[in-house]
């Protein structure tokens, strides 16, 4: 799920975070995604890469 910072709910807590890119598209609603980045953890607000 992506939001944009304007638009999200603000009730919305993260508990995970992933930077990945659009690698192909199958249909109008499907999305082939891979993983480059992946968070070590969120914590006070922050996001952790590591």
């Amino acid at each position: 799920m992506a939001l944009k910072p304007d638009s999200a709910d603000n009730l919305f807590v993260a508990d995970h975070v992933w930077v990945s890119v659009v690698e192909d598209t199958y249909d109008t609603h499907g999305y082939i995604m891979r993983c480059i980045k992946n968070a070590s953890g969120i914590t006070r607000g922050s996001i952790l890469w590591g």
